[in-house]
């Protein structure tokens, strides 16, 4: 809602469907100065350059208005804001999943040593049977390659059913949903 009766000028066809519309009106910025109705307001504009002109107004804009009260969002700026969010966001992520790589390497560690200890009186059996300490070593080394691996498998696993999930629930454009 407007506070005073302007002059919309453009064209606008009527939308296809009501989510479509699209409501730009154009006011001159001497009018909106002058008029004691929006004495106070914070101003937001919309520059659009003629063509091939976008650089330079975008130069001008950051260099220009940046020294008055103003706040300007080029393009340019948005984008680089947009880039260094994703830079952090990807590090954030890469730290967590190295944490949580540790973590599962620092489990896998203690459950062979659990697991190994437990055993110590079975290894000393199969020594008195005759077995080396290097067909033992063998063993332990088989049967820990072969937990890691379920482990591995069983984290791969629930990965391609979180990606999966995404796809279906975030990135599916609403249209194929159905």
């Amino acid at each position: 809602m407007l506070p005073v009766e302007m002059v919309v000028s453009g064209i606008f066809a009527r939308p296809a469907t009501p989510e479509d519309a699209c409501w730009l009106s154009f006011a001159s910025l001497e009018f909106l100065e002058r008029h004691e109705a929006y004495k106070g307001f914070a101003l937001s504009l919309l520059v659009t350059p003629k063509e091939g002109q976008k650089a330079i107004l975008d130069a001008w804009l950051e260099q220009e208005m940046a020294k008055s009260k103003t706040t300007t969002l080029t393009y340019r700026q948005e984008f680089a804001c947009r880039q260094e969010n994703t830079r952090s966001t990807i590090l954030t992520i890469a730290v967590l999943e190295s944490a949580i790589a540790f973590v599962i390497a620092f489990s896998l560690t203690v459950l062979n040593h659990i697991f190994v200890s437990q055993r110590l009186s079975e290894f000393g059996v199969l020594n008195a049977l005759g077995w080396h300490r290097l067909r033992l070593m063998w063993r332990t080394t088989r049967e820990t390659a072969f937990t890691t691996m379920i482990a591995w498998g069983f984290s791969v696993a629930l990965c391609c059913v979180a990606l999966f999930g995404l796809q279906i629930g975030v990135f599916t454009p609403p249209w194929a949903k159905a």
